[in-house]
Parts: C-alpha cells; sequence; structure tokens
C-alpha cells in the first residue's frame, strides 16, 4: 500500500541493520533500520545522548563503508531546553565530520539504494 502511494521507505525496521529492498507488488520499498540510539532511551538523558552519538560517529568514522546511523529526535523531547542543547551539540559534531560522512535524508538514502540494490 504504501509504494501504491508513493512512498520510497519505510522506517524502524528492527530485523536489519542497513537498508533493504523489498519487492512489492507496486514497485521497490526500501525497508529503513530502526535507530536503538534515540532521545527517549536512557529515560532522555542528555549526557547520555551525547556520548553515545559521539561514539556512534566514531565508529562510522572508522568503520566499514557504508555503515549507517540514523539520529532520531522527538519534539517533545528534544525539544525541551536541556536535551536540545546537546542535540545541538550532537549536530555540531556531525557537522565538524561532514567531509567523511554521507549526511543524507531517509528519501534521498532510499533513491541511492534502489539504484544500486536488486530487490531480494
Amino acid at each position: 500500500m504504501l509504494t501504491e502511494h508513493g512512498y520510497l521507505w519505510s522506517g524502524d525496521h528492527a530485523d536489519c541493520d542497513r537498508p533493504q529492498v523489498q519487492a512489492t507488488a507496486a514497485g521497490p520499498l526500501v525497508r529503513m533500520m530502526h535507530s536503538e540510539y534515540s532521545d527517549v532511551r536512557d529515560g532522555g538523558n542528555p549526557r547520555a545522548y551525547l556520548h553515545t552519538h559521539h561514539d556512534l560517529v566514531d565508529s562510522l568514522l572508522a568503520g566499514e563503508p557504508g555503515a549507517s546511523t540514523t539520529i532520531t529526535l522527538h519534539a517533545h523531547v528534544s525539544g525541551r531546553p536541556v536535551l536540545a542543547r546537546y542535540a545541538d551539540r550532537v549536530l555540531a559534531y556531525v557537522e565538524r565530520h561532514r567531509d567523511d560522512l554521507w549526511i543524507t535524508t531517509y528519501a534521498d538514502l532510499a533513491r541511492a539504494v534502489r539504484g544500486t540494490e536488486v530487490a531480494a
């Protein structure tokens, strides 16, 4: 039904750690991985969020090609002053490494995956 209505991707899949193409009757749909690390984990602990995401970025920089992560922010959590400040620090850290990372949207990632992957 999603592809019938023009959707490129579906999110929050916990059974994969990389985007996967799923064949449907209406065309390919890219299944995006669920992030285990979001602003609602650890009770919304700002320092844990900051350190976890710094570690995630560092692992991407040191890791295998094609590895990815998702930065998840919820307005009702990260929109509050303390966590908003830490979320800004995470995004600034990502920005400092922008030349070594592909910073993208799910839509653009889905387009790239659909262009290079064969549906299973």
